[in-house]
């Protein structure tokens, strides 16, 4: 082996163990349009945040251990292929006009997603619910050919 090489593998040694990590771009603003492809335990939560559109893409996950691992305002949109997950409250908490798409997995220590009104969910894929799956208010619909629990 060469010092070159040496110094080349010596290099990339260090990085190799490092656990995928935070990958939700752009920062959690109103109207922003979020894509997530890694894994990050810190979640999305800004209560005051509408029109707010995130994609959780196939193998990524958004969890946080304690508090609801997305917290919106109005108008928000979540495509979920990947897992998100709460240990603490629910997975996915909003008040007003919330659509879901799930192909994936979601979970909450209460609620797996919660809205106030006007909550439309598309499942295909499981949600789960330590009280309820899904908890909507006025003028919800929910279409599943997945599993609720």
């Amino acid at each position: 082996m060469n010092l070159k090489t040496l110094a080349l593998t010596s290099a990339l040694i260090p990085l190799s163990g490092l656990a995928a990590w935070a990958d939700c771009t752009p920062a959690l603003v109103s109207g922003a349009d979020i894509t997530c492809t890694g894994t990050t335990t810190t979640g999305l939560r800004d209560d005051t945040a509408d029109g707010v559109s995130i994609t959780v893409t196939d193998g990524a996950a958004l969890s946080d251990a304690s508090k609801h691992t997305i917290e919106l305002d109005d108008d928000a949109t979540v495509t979920n292929a990947g897992t998100i997950s709460s240990g603490g409250k629910d997975a996915i908490h909003t008040d007003k006009r919330l659509s879901v798409l799930n192909t994936g997995t979601i979970t909450g220590a209460d609620e797996a997603i919660q809205a106030d009104d006007d909550l439309v969910v598309e499942n295909y894929g499981q949600i789960i619910g330590a009280d309820e799956g899904i908890e909507g208010g006025a003028d919800s619909t929910i279409y599943n050919e997945g599993t609720i629990t």
